[in-house]
């Protein structure tokens, strides 16, 4: 099988989600690229103590504190768990979602953290397998709570676009 992405803003037909989907390469790299690799602890926009490629808690779901040092390893084993945890909590809403569509999400989920997607309107959307719907709540995830005011930040509005442009690229199979 040979897989080609072609970037629309149309879905194709879904099947439900292989319960053994695992993240790309594609949304590990999307992740990666706005998160950012620090291997030392900082605060980071929306408040929170972070470290590695945006990890809020090591592999034994201890908070990370502020002025802890890793390595590369440690932040790819961090990055490893908080994906097991993102993929097992997606998978377990059994959506009907392609490849694209999942590492989009995974992505989201990651940022947003399990609770704030658990009570979203994307999440209804997707459950009703309205993707157009769905496609359109990312970018309204791009706000951070600064003095009790929500503030768009320009990092997670790009973010967003490109989570959307991902969410709403076609894969097509192909038997050869």
């Amino acid at each position: 099988m040979y897989y080609f992405n072609v970037p629309t803003i149309q879905y194709v037909s879904h099947n439900k989600t292989d319960t053994k989907m695992e993240l790309s390469n594609i949304g590990i790299n999307l992740i990666k690229k706005w998160e950012g690799l620090y291997l030392t602890s900082y605060i980071c926009p929306g408040g929170k103590i972070t470290i590695g490629w945006g990890s809020t808690f090591d592999t034994k779901n201890k908070s990370i504190k502020l002025n802890t040092k890793i390595t590369k390893e440690q932040a790819e084993e961090y990055l490893q768990h908080e994906l097991n945890l993102v993929k097992e909590n997606i998978l377990n809403y059994n959506l009907k979602l392609n490849q694209n569509q999942f590492d989009a999400l995974a992505s989201l989920v990651y940022n947003i953290g399990q609770n704030s997607f658990k009570r979203s309107t994307l999440l209804r959307y997707l459950i009703k397998e309205d993707y157009i719907n769905a496609s359109k709540e990312f970018v309204k995830w791009n706000k951070i709570k600064k003095n009790g005011i929500k503030v768009a930040l320009k990092g997670l509005t790009n973010r967003r676009l490109d989570e959307t442009k991902l969410f709403n690229t076609i894969v097509m199979e192909l038997d050869i």
